[in-house]
C-alpha cells in the first residue's frame, strides 16, 4: 500500500511538472502564416475535433451495449442457476 501512495504521488509531481512545461510561454511568437494557412489549419483542427468527438461517441455507445449485454448474460445466469437448484 506504501508503495502504491509512492507511485502515485510520483505520478502526480510528474503530472504537475508537464503541465508546467505545457503552459508554458514559448520565446517569440513562432511562425507567420498567411491567412490561407491559417484557415486550412483552423479547418483541419474543426474536422480533426468532429472526428475525435464521433469517435468518443461510437466507443460509449459500444460501451453502453456491452454493459446492456453483460447484464443480460448475468440475468440469464442467474436463472440457469436457479433452474439447476429446482
Amino acid at each position: 500500500m506504501k508503495a502504491d501512495l509512492a507511485q502515485n504521488e510520483k505520478l502526480i509531481a510528474e503530472r504537475r511538472q508537464q503541465r508546467v512545461t505545457a503552459l508554458k510561454p514559448v520565446n517569440g511568437s513562432g511562425a507567420s502564416m498567411s491567412q490561407k494557412e491559417a484557415q486550412n489549419m483552423d479547418s483541419a483542427l474543426q474536422k480533426s475535433a468532429a472526428e475525435l468527438r464521433q469517435d468518443f461517441n461510437t466507443l460509449f455507445a459500444r460501451y453502453n451495449s456491452l454493459i446492456a449485454e453483460l447484464s443480460a448474460l448475468h440475468t440469464t445466469e442467474a436463472a440457469l442457476a436457479a433452474k439447476k437448484k429446482a
